[in-house]
């Protein structure tokens, strides 16, 4: 969408919820954790007297570390995986219970 600004908009799972929802990802260990903080002080600055909540952004890195987490028992146990591609979801699932037990 495009109204003076470029706004990008999350399809995959539209909802109403708090920034955090979507903000988490820039936390360590996520998909954008290497540049966090340049980032985090772009988008604060940005939009002005905003502060991120911290609690709610522990919560929704959590609860994706959960989904993944089901996601990759459900694939292991219900899908047909080449060797290949087990080895790997067996080692995802591993890393995201450590990273789980990691954040406690």
């Amino acid at each position: 969408m495009w109204d003076n600004h470029l706004f990008l908009i999350d399809w995959e799972g539209l909802r109403l919820a708090p920034v955090e929802a979507e903000l988490f990802t820039f936390s360590n260990g996520f998909f954008y954790g290497g540049i966090q903080n340049a980032f985090m002080e772009a988008y604060e600055k940005e939009r002005g007297k905003y502060s991120v909540n911290r609690t709610a952004m522990d919560f929704y890195r959590l609860r994706r570390r959960l989904e993944d987490i089901a996601e990759f028992v459900c694939s292991i146990d219900c899908d047909s995986l080449t060797q290949r591609e087990l080895n790997e979801s067996l080692l995802n699932l591993k890393m995201e219970c450590e990273a789980l037990l990691i954040e406690r």
